[in-house]
């Protein structure tokens, strides 16, 4: 990159797997019935692919070391997980890591491990009662945060992570409570920022995150948690996000 003449940083163009690079990142339904509204899910017609459809992405995909399947809930949460857990069984052949992220039930983690799965991210969003109520009207963050808890003993300390959305009206004292909070469950928060346009919401501006991303790696290296061993989703990808070890 060049910058009034001068050359300012080196980098090459990491190729792309399905979706990110070195994996086949998946979303398996494609649209929602929770109606979160900082989420674009709820307002697509809905759809799901095929298991077909899902393993010729995968078989399309070049240099990949990891798949990761992503999904709405179709019908209800239950449905979904039995329809992941089908997927998961049929992609384990190819021998790579499967990440998942889904709305947790009980029992959920069980399920997927069984299945096939590897790591799982279940997201908080918002972990501000009444944020979470105003912004996630159809869905219940205790059992967000009792999936989160059943991830970690099913799949172990560090391999189940959740989002943290950055610009819902949140304070950063609340932020990094909350961090602190997922780090001693042993799960790795991602900071995640605000999308689009949202009622009361406010993209964080780079001074935040970059703040509040310095307090989630004093929090991961306390509680001994390094996302940079995850081997699927988005801690994998670091495209969207702040990956501490990794950027900063």
């Amino acid at each position: 990159m060049v910058f009034r003449g001068d050359e300012i940083v080196k980098a090459k163009v990491e190729r792309v797997g399905a979706h990110c690079p070195e994996q086949a990142y998946i979303t398996v339904s494609k649209s929602c019935v929770m109606g979160c509204k900082f989420c674009l899910l709820p307002r697509m017609s809905p759809q799901r692919r095929t298991i077909p459809e899902i393993i010729d992405i995968i078989e399309k995909a070049s240099d990949i070391k990891a798949i990761s399947l992503t999904s709405g809930v179709l019908n209800s949460p239950e449905e979904e997980i039995e329809n992941m857990c089908n997927v998961i069984k049929a992609v384990t052949n190819y021998g790579l890591p499967i990440g998942v992220s889904v709305y947790p039930v009980e029992g959920c983690s069980t399920k997927l491990k069984k299945a096939g799965a590897s790591e799982v991210k279940y997201d908080v969003q918002t972990m501000n009662r009444k944020i979470y109520r105003r912004m996630c009207p159809k869905s219940s963050l205790e059992e967000r945060l009792e999936g989160l808890n059943e991830g970690v003993e099913v799949f172990g300390k560090g391999n189940v992570s959740s989002n943290i959305i950055i610009g819902l009206g949140e304070k950063d004292e609340e932020v990094i409570c909350w961090i602190e909070e997922l780090c001693e469950m042993g799960v790795v928060p991602i900071l995640r920022t605000l999308q689009g346009k949202v009622a009361e919401g406010k993209r964080p501006s780079p001074e935040r995150l970059i703040y509040l991303t310095s307090e989630l790696k004093d929090a991961l290296s306390r509680h001994d948690l390094d996302p940079t061993k995850a081997k699927t989703m988005c801690l994998a990808c670091g495209g969207c996000d702040l990956v501490p070890f990794l950027d900063l």
